[in-house]
């Protein structure tokens, strides 16, 4: 494992001036496990962890049997009940993981973790009491971690816009480093409840909806002067989106802008792409929207070329809520790190129900 050492140079810049950031560490843990290389073989070769929950099932029409929900839970975790105990779990897992790629004398109060978690207004959401539970489990991974910050946030406003206000405060210097991650369980009763009273789940008789998902993951960033890299932060670019929802109607323009936005810090056009972990939900207004998003990127009447591999984690592990962004940036570090065929320029995007779109460009190292 990398260790971080403090090497005593001054901050290196990048392009655009800014101290350069790099991924350091990572930890994940998802249905495929806790090992970031087993998430990209379950995302790269479309292996899916979506199953008929036993628990649930929809009427078909004209039909007397009805239809089971599809979930995708951690399967080890079959014995909780209780959505905050299993969140407590998936996020000590891989925050355990990203810790280890810090020097053992590294200095708790100079630590940052920030934590993506649940919309409160969603019957998952931690209460107040609920999350201090939650800092408390997570502060005895490590003697002295109680030192470190611990911040939670809400994605109902979206993730990107957490993660660029973070590292404008390891830029500044005021941390020497910071834990970037997000945990989250949708495959409670009352969520696939909700889910399938909207008609937004999908089911063994109709694979149009979301599939209720979970995991959590973190990825560790530090200056590049005083890390060793798995992939650099090249830029991160957030835009609002005025049609939210609306892809079956109306054109949609927040994600291309902010992946358009992420590439000027390189002064990159959307063809350097090779790589994109797209932010599909596996509801049709998402796959729509992604068209939306390529069609503006790469218009088809300059004939631009679209070469890049995509990568689509829903796919493999269903809605992962406030854990989405965190493991994507997990699943683009691992990307760089299998080398056939090898990629330079990865794009992880995010969308969701909130107007926030937001895009994050990763290079390897």
């Amino acid at each position: 494992m990398m260790r971080l050492e403090d090497s005593g140079t001054s901050p290196k810049k990048n392009a655009a001036g800014e101290v350069a950031l790099v991924i350091s560490g990572q930890g994940v843990c998802c249905p495929s496990g806790d090992v970031p290389s087993a998430l990209l073989g379950a995302v790269a070769t479309h292996i899916s962890a979506a199953a008929a929950d036993e628990r649930f099932s929809l009427p078909i029409p004209g039909a007397e049997e009805g239809a089971a929900v599809l979930t995708a839970p951690v399967a080890q975790l079959q014995e909780l009940k209780d959505p905050p105990l299993r969140m407590a779990m998936l996020a000590q897992t891989a925050l355990e993981q990203a810790l280890a790629a810090l020097a053992d004398d590294f200095t708790w109060d100079e630590l940052l973790i920030l934590t993506l978690v649940p919309d409160t207004r969603t019957p998952r959401g931690l209460p107040p009491h609920a999350l201090n539970q939650l800092r408390r489990d997570l502060s005895e991974l490590r003697p002295g971690l109680d030192r470190a910050a611990f911040r939670f946030a809400s994605c109902e406003e979206g993730a990107v816009v957490h993660l660029q206000a973070a590292c404008a405060e390891l830029r500044e210097g005021k941390r020497r480093a910071l834990l970037f991650g997000g945990v989250d369980s949708l495959v409670d009763l009352v969520t696939c409840t909700l889910l399938a009273r909207d008609g937004r789940i999908a089911t063994t008789h109709n694979s149009e909806g979301r599939v209720p998902g979970e995991g959590a993951a973190y990825v560790l960033l530090q200056p590049e002067s005083a890390a060793t890299a798995l992939a650099h932060l090249a830029g991160i670019g957030c835009a609002v989106e005025p049609n939210a929802g609306e892809a079956d109607a109306k054109r949609m323009s927040g994600l291309s802008a902010a992946v358009t936005s992420s590439l000027e810090a390189r002064s990159l056009s959307p063809a350097a792409m090779d790589c994109v972990i797209a932010p599909h939900d596996g509801s049709l207004s998402g796959a729509l929207e992604w068209h939306h998003t390529v069609e503006r990127l790469f218009p088809r009447r300059e004939a631009a070329p679209r070469n890049f591999e995509e990568l689509l984690p829903c796919r493999s592990f269903g809605d992962l809520g406030a854990a989405a962004l965190p493991l994507a940036l997990v699943l683009g570090s691992a990307r760089f790190e299998f080398s056939h065929s090898s990629v330079k320029h990865v794009m992880v995007c995010e969308t969701g129900d909130c107007p926030q779109r937001g895009a994050v460009l990763l290079v390897s190292f």
